[in-house]
């Protein structure tokens, strides 16, 4: 009897804890499904049970706030947006909501933002972690912080700093004596159960919790509150019943809280899968880690009302507390640092001088030709509106920040909206000259908007970080940091995470994430709902008991899926254990017997499966074993088709390895007669099978069995469903059965749930590209600071879209690769030539330049050197800068999408009429041919049709944007259409001119920003025209950037005429060097060249044809260009320490030998064994056939390394054998390509040539410029590019290339499913098609693909992938 009572006291103990059942009755709200009152017998959680009273009308319930409330930016802890919990306060009545995540306030503007939409008090805390000191050591506990004032709220901020910066990332916390300074304007509240005074409450230390509880209120005197809860769980209200004295006894208020983690009780699930990634583990291993019910949801105050009845003094507390916190984000306003100015000057003043300064150098002084009224009245009007704004100092920082940059030599740009203003302009800030391009000032500051501007800069990358920390220095390190960047959950990221945490397998994870939206987590999981069809699964007559349909899912899925396992044994867990038995066997002992008949059923004859089509055989064995028969079968390949014409190209290792993994996989299931042909769908079936056992054995509503699975009908058979069966469903979804999954799975039914509950979540924080904020007070007191993941470099919690709600200045300086390369060319041309290139001179009307941009000769020209601008620019034929403006924003996304491309070409071509859509707008549209590709345009268009202000026009660009609200665009619709009609325009055309505008606001690129790019376009076309080897050295030390690798660079410049010469530890450097006709090598280094060697020789002048410059000092003749000596970072598999010791050995002077460098440098071996066989010591053996240099090499090298030491040690140097063999020019080749990705003994395809042309195989130049258009022709090169733009409806785009230059391969949809595998995987192909020439524009619509062996290293060629 004892041992009988003992386990059920054990049970019902076990059962409390998790809140099933206990010894005080719980309010009767489903934590499942909503919330439910529950009667009026419900206790309180801090009383005995009342006698009942006489039946009353109800009292309304007291007003309530929630004080304590997690968003999702408490990561892997809360499970709903801000917004969310706005709108689900505002919809249950509440006047007000607290949002106090964990050491964060990342989530505090959108927060702001939406209670402020929605009429609701926006209380600003946070739960900080705090150190408190205990017996044991420091005691991590929570405390809730609540901002009252503007000060509070500063001392909120500045405490989560100081949390996060004094401690390691990932770790915040402060200490007790740091929080004391700073509690003023500051309300608390103890916490939640890991608050201090709970935690030593609820260990009985109730003299401690006393103790802790009075240094609290001595740090905050009377803006202390004891914070109490109530969901449903025994121990936390005996913890309650411990708190509620402790507070009578130091005269402190309590407050009820809910300790809100999600807006609505289904966000319980999501709750727990975040929960169960923050402790890395899967869903079923969590146990006693997840919170036993879902009661951590925003109640209303009637629901709180009935759980605390008798004690409503803690829910009336809550809103006197809110009341006492009327700080609102909209008041904090931070300000600029102050920028130092001359003594009795003004900053508007200052700003005036310096714009007249920079004015006379643009333009000359004022009443000249250049500078006339129209300019005048420009900067006049300019000044006036940054006066009235209060934005001088604004745009002195950014001032300064450009004058250090050009001080200290580093090239940098403005770019965007900032190129419309002649103000930035003349402060050098820009390069574009606003009023010569009419570019609409308004698009970048205006009166209506409310916001400051942002202004970015360009800077070379290289050199970016010193202009971030001249910032630092300049401002402080507590005035100034750099935005975040949310990255949040999207489709793929979703599906994988979910995936692990339910218990899939990794394949099956990558399976779904390959086929998920790229973007849109919501859009994946409405891909993935199951259907409930009727499928062919028969079911007890009595289909409307409760046994009978006990395989359907409750809403509780890990509820459901108990319920599941215990009533049904052989379920779905079954049928994969019994997977993983045939996994064991398949592994164990199939396939590692290599006998010969095991390996001769292998595709490589070696014995060894392909993962996949292990896992295949797996499941075959399996239903052999279980007698199931495989249903009628779905191709294959179809499967694989399916799950790559789906995925973008990844250019990545691991997706070329799975494409080879299908392509064996499709070899086996041939070579073995169809046995492992659709076995996903071999699974699948097994599944239903295992589900119609498990239905046929559970009992009947009476208790008898049901019938047996041999009396139900055959899963295969193909006759027709009895509609008038009343059995259970079984689930559908053919996306999910493509790639393996059952849909009857419990946890493939709240897949898509937990998929769509992820949507946008933040995922983790990263740092914005280059945006900056300075403030004049401390930063952290505004918003929380963080160190960057990269030393010397501060974050804040917000970003960008977070600046503007509170008046934050943004800078965005960022990286541009590109300016890199014209920096150092330009450095370069100083040493190489003596000539001084400025880029602000440059003459724009060079034609010898616009020549080659229409012959798309574009290889290393910025921005127009990808395959859609290759072959826009034959069709458009650039002959003046605003050619390159418009090429630049042509070939965007928005454009394409918009059907803005072939329009413009068509018009421009003279192949279509231009028309516009009323004269009135005539000149807006003129110089683009009738055909709006600007968001200029679109304001342009609003003030000369409908009168609107240049204001107003900016008001409407900006509520066209991609955050448009539907109520604003109605209102702005009918002022831009009564503005129009004012005009004489009639509605019909009235509205078509607003949807045309509406139709490319999206889309239109800013014309500024163009402008800006193409100057860069433009520089460096004209650099790579006049300066090849300058230019190719350039662009090869500032690797990896671009849209082609270095060997495509070298083969391009070659044909060019630039000599480009091989690694040589004689005379290479770490870096690309230039070899000058007069012996000496210019050595570049971080930005700084050095002139090693002597004159050996007078340089010859040679005959050059160049385009005028101005500005530009020229020798008195011109010197025979340069050559390239590839450097030997270019060596592959040589790293920062490679690097180190040769730049430090080269410092002693050139090495003379092979043991000279092996002693001097001390490499490891395969280092060395690399050099070798680049034939980097190649001149040492001058004197050796160069066939055999670099067998030679490689064993002096040997010998060197091994050196003298050891008793077996050769005795004195041993000569190479006169039988080493030489290696052939293939092998030449193959070992260039090997090592370094290039070769300058031979283009690959060279080797190969003769055999393809006997087979009518033609290179690109052939193709070029005698192919005919129609002609079905053959052509073969390596892959260098694969591109699956977004906006190309599916479409692939290859370019081959091969000795004599690239071609444009065109595949379709339906052609790249059928060979997926085969075009991302092989690096050489053969393709044959159909030849399209339009002008200059060839390319080839392919309809077969074939993948060449050249043995000559193409399997080392790194091919960039581009989605």
């Amino acid at each position: 009897m004892r041992e009988a009572a003992a386990r059920r006291l054990t049970l019902g103990t076990a059962l409390a804890i998790f809140g099933v059942c206990s010894y005080t009755p719980l309010p009767r709200v489903r934590s499942d499904r909503g919330s439910r009152s529950g009667p009026s017998s419900v206790r309180s959680p801090v009383s005995p049970p009342r006698s009942a009273a006489p039946s009353r009308r109800p009292a309304a319930p007291p007003a309530y706030v929630e004080l304590h409330c997690h968003s999702a930016f408490s990561l892997l802890d809360g499970a709903s947006l801000p917004e969310a919990l706005v709108t689900r306060a505002h919809a249950l009545g509440l006047p007000a909501l607290a949002l106090t995540d964990h050491d964060e306030l990342g989530g505090v503007v959108r927060f702001a933002e939406a209670a402020r939409t929605a009429g609701l008090g926006g209380i600003l805390g946070v739960e900080l972690t705090v150190d408190v000191p205990d017996d044991a050591g420091p005691r991590r506990t929570h405390l809730v912080l609540l901002a009252e004032t503007r000060e509070g709220y500063g001392n909120l901020s500045w405490l989560v700093t100081r949390a996060r910066m004094d401690r390691p990332r990932g770790e915040p916390v402060v200490s007790l004596d740091l929080l004391a300074q700073h509690t003023a304007g500051v309300f608390a509240l103890t916490g939640c159960p890991r608050g201090w005074v709970p935690q030593l409450a609820r260990e009985g230390r109730l003299r401690e919790a006393r103790r802790a509880l009075g240094v609290l209120a001595d740090c905050f005197g009377e803006r202390l509150a004891v914070e109490v809860w109530d969901h449903g769980l025994p121990e936390e209200r005996a913890l309650v019943r411990r708190l509620l004295p402790l507070a009578h006894a130091l005269g402190l208020p309590w407050v009820v809280t809910n300790d809100v983690h999600y807006a609505e009780a289904t966000g319980r699930i999501v709750h727990d899968v975040l929960a169960s990634l923050r402790h890395e583990r899967v869903l079923d291993d969590m146990g006693t880690r997840l919170r036993p019910n879902a009661e951590w949801y925003l109640k209303s105050a009637a629901q709180l009302a009935t759980t605390w009845r008798g004690h409503e003094q803690g829910l009336t507390q809550s809103l006197a507390i809110a009341e006492r916190c009327a700080f609102r984000l909209e008041h904090l306003r931070p300000t600029l640092p102050a920028f130092p100015l001359p003594a009795g000057v003004s900053a508007d003043a200052y700003l005036a001088q310096l714009v007249e300064h920079g004015a006379t150098e643009r333009w000359g002084p004022p009443g000249t030709a250049q500078r006339t009224a129209r300019h005048e009245a420009q900067l006049a009007h300019e000044l006036a509106l940054i006066t009235k704004l209060g934005l001088a100092g604004y745009f002195l920082i950014v001032w300064d920040i450009v004058r250090f940059a050009r001080r200290e030599g580093i090239l940098c740009q403005g770019r965007g909206s900032a190129a419309n203003s002649a103000v930035c302009y003349c402060l050098g800030i820009t390069a574009v000259d606003p009023i010569r391009m009419e570019l609409l000032f308004e698009r970048f500051l205006s009166e209506e908007r409310e916001e400051p501007p942002d202004i970015d800069i360009d800077f070379a990358h290289r050199d970016r970080e010193r202009v971030l920390q001249y910032v630092y220095e300049r401002y402080g390190r507590e005035h100034a940091a750099m935005v975040c960047e949310q990255i949040t959950y999207r489709g793929r990221s979703a599906v994988r995470d979910v995936a692990r945490v339910l218990g899939f397998s990794v394949m099956q994870g990558d399976a779904l994430a390959s086929l998920a939206d790229r973007f849109s987590a919501r859009a994946t999981a409405e891909s993935l709902r199951v259907s409930h069809d009727a499928v062919d699964v028969a079911t007890p007559s009595d289909a409307s008991a409760p046994e009978a349909t006990a395989h359907r899912l409750a809403p509780d899925p890990r509820r459901a899926t108990a319920e599941h396992t215990s009533q049904h044994a052989p379920d779905v867990r079954d049928a994969e254990r019994a997977i993983a038995r045939a996994a064991l066997r398949v592994d164990t002992y199939h396939w590692r017997e290599k006998t010969p008949e095991n390996k001769a059923k292998t595709p490589n004859g070696d014995g060894v499966l392909p993962s996949e089509a292990r896992d295949a055989l797996k499941r075959q064995l399996l239903l052999e074993a279980n007698g199931a028969t495989p249903p009628a079968p779905r191709v294959a390949e179809q499967l694989v088709a399916d799950r790559l014409g789906q995925r973008m190209i990844g250019g990545t290792e691991a997706v070329r390895h799975a494409n080879a993994v299908d392509d064996e996989a499709r070899q086996l299931r041939a070579a073995m007669g169809g046995r492992l042909e659709n076995l996903k769908m071999a699974e699948a079936h097994l599944r239903r099978t295992q589900l119609q056992q498990a239905v046929a054995q559970a009992p009947g509503a009476d208790g008898a069995t049901a019938p047996a699975a041999a009396d139900l009908p055959a899963a295969t058979s193909d006759a027709p469903p009895d509609d008038d069966a009343q059995g259970p469903t079984v689930p559908r979804n053919a996306l999910l059965e493509s790639v393996g999954l059952d849909p009857a799975d419990p946890r493939v039914d709240v897949l898509a749930d937990v998929i769509e509950g992820l949507h946008q979540l933040p995922r983790h924080r990263s740092i914005h590209v280059g945006g900056f904020v300075l403030t004049r007070e401390p930063l952290g007191t505004v918003v929380p600071i963080e160190p960057a993941s990269m030393p010397g470099r501060t974050v804040i919690q917000w970003e960008k879209d977070d600046l503007d709600p509170v008046g934050l200045v943004k800078i965005d300086l960022l990286g541009l690769g590109m300016l890199t390369v014209v920096q150092d060319c330009l450095l370069y041309l100083r040493h190489t030539r003596g000539v001084t290139v400025d880029l602000a001179q440059l003459d724009m009307n060079d034609q010898a330049v616009y020549d080659q941009l229409c012959a798309a000769d574009s290889v290393g020209v910025f921005q127009v050197e990808s395959r859609a601008q290759m072959n826009t620019l034959p069709r458009l034929k650039p002959r003046c800068f605003y050619d390159l403006v418009v090429e630049v924003a042509l070939i965007r996304p928005g454009p394409i999408q918009g059907d803005m491309v072939h329009p413009y070409l068509r018009r421009r071509a003279g192949l279509e009429p231009i028309t516009y859509p009323h004269p009135a707008v005539q000149h807006v549209l003129e110089r683009t041919l009738g055909v709006p590709l600007f968001q200029e345009q679109g304001m342009q268009v609003a003030i000369a049709a409908a009168g609107f202000t240049p204001g107003q026009a900016d008001v409407l660009r900006r509520a066209m944007g991609h955050k448009r609200s539907r109520e604003r665009m109605a209102d702005i619709c009918e002022q831009l259409i009564a503005g129009m009609q004012r005009n004489g325009i009639p509605e019909d055309i009235a509205r078509r001119i607003y949807n045309q505008i509406n139709a490319f606001a999206d889309y239109g690129f800013p014309e500024s920003h163009a402008a800006s790019f193409a100057l860069i376009v433009y520089a460096t076309a004209y650099l790579r025209h006049y300066y090849g080897p300058e230019y190719l050295c350039a662009m090869l030390n500032a690797q990896p950037m671009g849209f082609y690798s270095p060997g495509t660079l070298v083969e391009d410049a070659k044909r060019h005429g630039v000599e480009v010469r091989p690694v040589d530890l004689t005379k290479s450097a770490w870096d690309h060097v230039l070899e000058l006709p007069d012996g000496r090598t210019l050595v570049p280094r971080a930005g700084t060249v050095q002139l090693r060697g002597a004159v050996t020789s007078v340089p010859e002048p040679a005959a050059t044809s160049r385009g005028t410059l101005r500005g530009v000092a020229e020798p008195s003749r011109a010197a025979r260009p340069p050559a390239v000596r590839l450097g030997v970072r270019l060596v592959r598999g040589l790293g920062a320490r490679a690097r180190e010791a040769l730049e430090q050995a080269l410092q002693q002077g050139p090495f003379t030998s092979v043991d000279d460098f092996v002693r001097r440098v001390r490499l490891d071996r395969a280092a060395v064994q690399r050099l070798a066989e680049a034939g980097a010591f190649d001149t040492w053996y001058a004197h050796e056939p160069e066939a055999r240099r670099r067998r030679i090499a490689l064993w002096d090298v040997l010998e060197a390394q091994r050196g003298a030491a050891g008793p077996l040690a050769p005795q004195g140097h041993r000569a190479p054998p006169a039988v080493v063999a030489p290696l052939s020019a293939v092998e030449l080749t193959a070992a260039d390509y090997r090592m370094t990705g290039l070769s300058l003994a031979g283009h690959p395809m060279v080797h190969v040539r003769d055999a393809l042309a006997m087979n009518g195989v033609r290179s690109a130049r052939d193709l070029l410029t005698r192919g005919r258009d129609g002609e079905r022709i053959g052509t073969a090169g390596l892959v260098i590019c694969r591109q699956r733009p977004g906006t190309a409806k599916g479409f692939v785009f290859l370019t081959l290339e091969d000795e004599t230059g690239m071609i444009n391969i065109v595949v379709t949809p339906k052609r790249f499913e059928r060979d997926a595998s085969l075009i991302s995987g092989s690096p050489l192909l053969l393709v044959r098609g159909i030849l399209q020439v339009e002008g200059r524009v060839v390319n080839v619509r392919a309809r077969t693909f074939r993948a060449l062996r050249a043995d000559s290293g193409e399997t080392f060629v790194k091919g960039r992938d581009y989605r």
